[in-house]
This record gives C-alpha cells, sequence and structure tokens, in this order.
C-alpha cells in the first residue's frame, strides 16, 4: 500500500466522528472523577494494622487517622486533587 492509498484508507469523515467521540468520552470520565474531591471525607485507603489506618481526602487535605478516638489525626495540605488533578487551592502545598 502507498502513501497516497494509505491516506485514503480512513475517510476523513470517519476519522472526524471517532475523534468526537474519544473527547466526549474523556470528558464525561473527567467529570465524574471531579465528583471525588467534591465529596467531603472521601476515603482513599484503609491500612489494616493492629488499629486500622485510614486515608481520606477532605477538602485541599489528604488525613490520615487511625480508629481511636481522639488518636491519630494528620492533615497534609495539598494543592492539586490527586484523582482528577483539579486545583483545589492556589498556593497549597508548593
Amino acid at each position: 500500500m502507498t502513501r497516497a492509498e494509505l491516506a485514503e484508507a480512513i475517510p476523513p469523515a470517519y476519522t472526524e466522528f471517532i475523534g468526537k467521540q474519544i473527547i466526549d468520552y474523556i470528558k464525561r470520565g473527567a467529570a465524574r472523577m471531579r465528583e471525588y474531591c467534591k465529596t467531603p471525607g472521601k476515603t482513599i485507603d484503609v491500612i489494616e494494622t493492629e488499629n486500622r489506618i485510614f486515608v481520606s481526602m477532605a477538602g485541599a487535605y489528604i488525613q490520615i487517622f487511625d480508629e481511636e478516638y481522639p488518636g491519630f489525626i494528620h492533615d497534609i495540605p495539598i494543592r492539586f486533587c490527586m484523582m482528577c488533578g483539579r486545583e483545589l487551592r492556589k498556593g497549597a502545598a508548593e
């Protein structure tokens, strides 16, 4: 197959149609991911040890805490959502 034949193998209109479908799919996925960082106190992981350790995202912070009360808690400021990359606040965790 020559280069000229290859250029004609996929019609431009079909290429445009497929491209729009892919862009739409990516945008829908990004919208679902943005919901993740808008949900306050979303648990990311639970580490099973003697006392379970929880890792969650709360606003512009990653929180690490155990199940004991008043137990251990540590807030780590973050600038971007680790799930979707959306900027949570300017200048945080530089």
